[in-house]
């Protein structure tokens, strides 16, 4: 099965040096590092890989139909994103047609989506919705019934203390699935606002950034619970020397461009960093920006309690979902 990248090369290749190496640090473990060629950095066997269920008479393409596909559907948009993505490199300044912000727009939605994170995300998002559901449920003392189960209401607490507790089962999406669901988000619901967004290009004096195999990061300066599609501040790191800022809805005001110093670097390498799944990279003569790492708790979707009261036997609670770090 092949393997395949979930960054792409012509992305790395701005961080790598002339050899086309790259120090790659564990998230979890920073004293655990490695040189690595671009083409050998975040790969892995079959990620990608396409099953939709369907017979070549029930598609228009059978070229869809192919395991691959997806793979060379990505392809396609790096592709036409390595010119734009070069020209702001060498000018430092935001793209000055319509046909380079389009592609940088789907390469920018692409990566939010491509990777382990988005799955994961799915996943969890499925699995409290799920869990929710059973929690409002008055149906389960039935369906325990219905199995030949005990259904005293002590049973019932039981199950849902197993059910909805910390290591109760999870929902798995098909792989297939989640690259629908991917796909979907990146191109329906990221993209077309990231077109309409103000965009600004930052830049250093000299190497200060990295990247990790999840590096499209959300911020909200009041740490509200935010995604790619809602968040005030949207950042890419492009190379060694150029962040990608895109503001959010709300913003106003045309591109631009400014010049930034190495403490915002470090705000911004911490959250990369802090996002990534497994992976933080960078050129291997930037050892100082991956040892003066501060990389924070891995985090999933949890609900999160803000408020509560008792009315009588009542307890109300208000509630709201966000990532929260993992105990």
């Amino acid at each position: 099965m092949p393997r395949h990248h979930l960054i792409p090369q012509m992305y790395l290749r701005n961080f790598a040096n002339e050899r086309r190496m790259l120090r790659v640090a564990d998230r979890d473990n920073l004293t655990r590092t490695f040189l690595s060629t671009v083409n050998r950095a975040c790969n892995e066997v079959g990620f990608y890989d396409w099953r939709p269920g369907l017979s070549a008479e029930e598609v228009d393409d059978p070229k869809v139909l192919n395991p691959s596909h997806i793979e060379g559907l990505l392809s396609v948009f790096e592709g036409r994103a390595t010119g734009p993505i070069s020209r702001i490199l060498t000018s430092g300044r935001p793209p000055r047609t319509a046909q380079d912000r389009y592609d940088i727009v789907h390469f920018v939605a692409l990566q939010a989506a491509r990777g382990r994170r988005f799955r994961e995300d799915l996943s969890q998002v499925a699995t409290w919705a799920a869990r929710r559901h059973a929690r409002e449920s008055d149906d389960v003392a039935e369906w325990l019934r219905k199995r030949g189960d005990s259904h005293t209401p002590h049973d019932v607490d039981a199950f849902f203390d197993r059910v909805l507790g910390p290591d109760g089962p999870t929902l798995q999406p098909d792989k297939t699935f989640a690259i629908q669901q991917a796909l979907a988000f990146a191109y329906r619901q990221l993209a077309p606002r990231l077109w309409t967004r103000p965009w600004h290009v930052v830049r250093f004096n000299e190497p200060a950034l990295l990247t990790s195999d999840e590096p499209v990061v959300a911020w909200h300066p009041d740490d509200e619970p935010v995604t790619a599609v809602n968040a005030p501040i949207l950042w890419l790191p492009l190379g060694r020397q150029h962040l990608l800022e895109i503001h959010g809805d709300d913003a106003q005001g045309p591109d631009a461009t400014r010049v930034a110093d190495r403490s915002e670097a470090s705000r911004v390498n911490a959250l990369v960093a802090t996002q990534a799944e497994r992976w933080i990279l960078h050129h291997p003569g930037d050892d100082a920006l991956s040892s003066a790492l501060t990389v924070g708790p891995r985090t999933r979707w949890s609900e999160e309690i803000l408020d509560f009261r008792v009315e009588g036997d009542t307890v109300r609670e208000l509630r709201r979902v966000r990532r929260l770090p993992i105990d």
